[in-house]
């Protein structure tokens, strides 16, 4: 294995040719990525996309709009490590309905609840963004506003979002999660919360007959050198951040 890294700082008055630019760089034979994790010229981006096999975003940098132009435009293969940092969220929600008999609950969601910390001008996280465009692509929701969604049989979701302080933690990091679901008449709810320092994930579930569930997991929070590892390795991160890119609420 061997890899050549090229670095380019490209003006305002060259940024449209970065295509040229870049194609003469490249070399057919070889698979070509890119990583972009700060804010610049969205036609650069959008030059690299065009030649590149493999696109690395970080939406956390960029913000989720630019991101979401990006990945419109490239038919690249793409991973935003913003939406693998959701994963020690993602995979324990999605775990809490692998029971057979609770299955039912989970195109029965009615309340998803989301707590961050605080970001300027009531903004809400993207991390809340990312994780509510995701339940809705996995759950076929139409989302009516940041507020509502509706599922597939037209049945009502509310969506509360709020900030609460968390000394030693960045602007709009994930603090909790809580999914309120019916199975049959009988009330689910599953919350997931943030704990301790170094960080673990609380995990409750609560369901009429069936046994209580409370456990701690570690909290992941890769580093950049390890997320993009898992971004270049993971066969299936584009299809599903595609398809959770296009559900995110405004």
């Amino acid at each position: 294995m061997c890899a050549e890294r090229i670095d380019i700082d490209l003006g305002s008055s060259t940024v449209s040719r970065a295509t040229s630019i870049l194609s003469a760089l490249s070399v057919s034979e070889v698979p070509t990525g890119r990583r972009e994790h700060r804010s610049g010229a969205l036609a650069a981006s959008r030059a690299a996309g065009r030649i590149a096999n493999r696109l690395i975003v970080d939406s956390a940098a960029m913000g989720i709009e630019r991101v979401r132009e990006v990945v419109r435009d490239t038919g690249a293969h793409v991973a935003d490590l913003g939406w693998l940092r959701l994963g020690s969220w993602c995979n324990p929600l999605a775990r809490c309905f692998d029971e057979v008999p609770l299955r039912p609950a989970v195109t029965a969601i009615r309340k998803v609840s989301i707590t961050t910390t605080p970001l300027e001008g009531g903004r809400t996280s993207d991390a809340a963004r990312l994780l509510l465009g995701w339940l809705g692509s996995r759950l076929r929701w139409k989302f009516a506003s940041a507020q509502r969604a509706v599922d597939p049989l037209q049945a009502g979701i509310e969506i509360h979002t709020e900030w609460r302080l968390a000394e030693g933690l960045a602007p709009g990091v994930l603090l909790s999660v809580e999914l309120d679901a019916l199975l049959g008449d009988a009330p689910v709810h599953i919350a997931l919360s943030r704990d301790g320092s170094p960080p673990t994930l609380y995990i409750e579930r609560v369901a009429e007959g069936m046994a209580k569930i409370e456990h701690r997991v570690a909290l992941g929070e890769p580093s950049s050198l390890l997320s993009v590892d898992e971004a270049i390795n993971a066969p299936l991160s584009d299809a599903i951040l595609r398809q959770t890119f296009s559900h995110v609420p405004g």
